[in-house]
């Protein structure tokens, strides 16, 4: 093994590929007999042989496998271990990419004891413009950043983004860990605040529109805690998005925010409905108007942002009674232009209409007043005799996607009993359900078997129906009707 590991450290740049290549796979097959020696090859000479050779197209992968194999043998909470991690850290970006592979297989169990010289140094590859380093490198630092490196100033030093100098990317990669590890708890809120507030300060006042979206996605995770959506009204921060909402037909650059600005509220809306609702009713009739009158760059953000904001029962107690008339009309104009839409926009539209219908939970109780109120949208798409007619012809359509979608939304109906009287009288549509020979791919199956298992719980359907749903239920989702043969006798 020695022997092997000499040569190669000895080897040239200049040396022949297929050499260095038949010495590579020779440590490869003695690492694989041996592993007990994968100690003795990882350190700085042998990782420097390998940063020459990796650039090599016909020993890349070998010299990965064989960093990869040593590295396997590791228990990375070995004294020595962070010590041949930062070595891989320091090191060009694929044998990087193996390092951050390797912690990513350990990162709940490393976190309380990794090193703060580690820490710096994937603080480090935030910058980095590779795709598997730099947006990897993210989680492993929320994990890491204890509250005790927190403290730390040469941390503090290298995390705190220079705006002069830090590319954009690399700047949303340091907020969002500082979010991040801000929600945690408050604790650990206080002592990234700092950060926070640049993050604020180049949303409401920088000029930069893709740095302010990504800003806007970052910062809702904010809201998922009670002192972050506090210290966002503290800061203004909502009232200053407000502002550019309502300036938007004076100011373009707000045109081009606005579908992150609806998706922010949004999420904000879902987890705190009443407050954001009638605080920001403006925004969301803008909201409303944008899918009323199909505006084509957001009605796609639109309908997400529409589906997101009434995904639970809260949202949807403060929509009816917030917005009311108008929030029917709404999903009414939803519903009836999905044969208008692209086939894209149909799937976002039917996804969208199922959230706004599904409960909380379908495993429990459904609340009266959620009940009274899903089925007053009820009636505005289907209308009083609920014919699921429309409905049921997208179901059959031959596109997977907007098929799976469009029985999502039967799902989300069916719960109930409002839902399963509108199946049980439109032609046609139990038997659909029943039909064996309907659903190619698993999702849709697994979609139509959930709506009947829901509906053999029903009490709207007569006792022999609900004896075929049982029945279809025993069988599963990819029982196979048998094909009945007649045979012929030759005469």
């Amino acid at each position: 093994m020695q022997e092997i590991i000499n040569r190669i450290n000895n080897l040239s740049l200049e040396s022949n590929e297929e050499e260095v290549g038949e010495l590579l796979n020779e440590l490869k097959n003695s690492l694989i007999q041996n592993p007990d020696v994968s100690k003795s090859i990882l350190n700085a000479n042998f990782i420097n042989s390998v940063e020459n050779w990796i650039q090599l197209d016909n020993v890349t992968l070998m010299c990965q496998d064989i960093l990869d194999i040593s590295l396997s043998h590791f228990k990375i909470a070995d004294s020595d271990s962070f010590g041949i991690i930062e070595l891989l850290l320091k090191s060009s970006p694929p044998i990087q990419r193996i390092a951050i592979r390797k912690l990513q297989t350990d990162c709940l169990a490393i976190s309380a004891f990794v090193p703060k010289s580690t820490v710096l140094l994937l603080i480090k590859c935030l910058n980095s413009e590779h795709v598997n380093i730099g947006p990897a490198t993210i989680k492993l630092l929320v994990e890491c950043l204890r509250e005790d490196l927190l403290n730390d100033a040469d941390i503090i030093h290298q995390l705190s983004p220079s705006l002069d100098t830090t590319k954009t990317e690399a700047l949303c990669r340091i907020y969002e860990v500082c979010v991040r590890i801000g929600i945690k708890n408050f604790t650990s809120f206080e002592k990234v605040q700092f950060i926070i507030d640049k993050c604020v300060s180049n949303l409401t006042s920088g000029s930069d529109v893709l740095l302010q979206l990504n800003l806007l996605d970052i910062l809702q995770s904010l809201c998922l805690r009670d002192y972050g959506l506090s210290y966002l009204e503290n800061k203004n921060v909502l009232q200053n998005l407000s502002r550019k909402i309502e300036d938007i037909n004076e100011d373009p650059l707000s045109g081009l925010l606005l579908p992150g600005l609806m998706k922010f509220f949004g999420g904000v809306a879902s987890l705190y409905p009443q407050k954001i609702f009638q605080n920001y009713s403006s925004l969301f009739d803008l909201l409303f108007n944008c899918i009323l009158e199909d505006h084509p760059s957001l009605i796609y953000s639109a309908l997400d942002t529409l589906g997101y904001l009434s995904k639970s029962d809260e949202c949807k107690k403060s929509l009816d009674n917030d917005f009311g008339h108008k929030f029917v009309q709404v999903v009414e104009h939803v519903y009836q232009n999905i044969p208008n839409y692209p086939n894209d926009v149909k799937v976002r539209a039917l996804l969208c209409l199922e959230q706004v219908f599904a409960p909380d939970d379908y495993e429990e109780m459904i609340n009266n007043q959620i009940t009274s109120i899903c089925e007053k949208w009820c009636i505005g798409l289907f209308g009083p005799s609920k014919d699921f007619s429309t409905l049921l012809n997208i179901c059959k359509t031959p596109f997977d996607d907007l098929s799976t979608a469009a029985f999502k939304l039967v799902k989300s109906l069916a719960i109930y009993s409002f839902g399963q009287e509108g199946i049980a009288k439109t032609g046609g549509f139990v038997e659909y359900l029943m039909s064996r020979k309907s659903g190619s791919t698993l999702e849709l199956k697994q979609k139509k078997y959930e709506v009947i298992e829901i509906l053999a719980r029903s009490s709207i359907f007569d006792a022999t129906l609900i004896a075929q749903f049982r029945k279809y239920i025993r069988e599963g989702i990819n029982f196979v009707e048998p094909m009945s043969e007649v045979s012929l006798e030759s005469s």
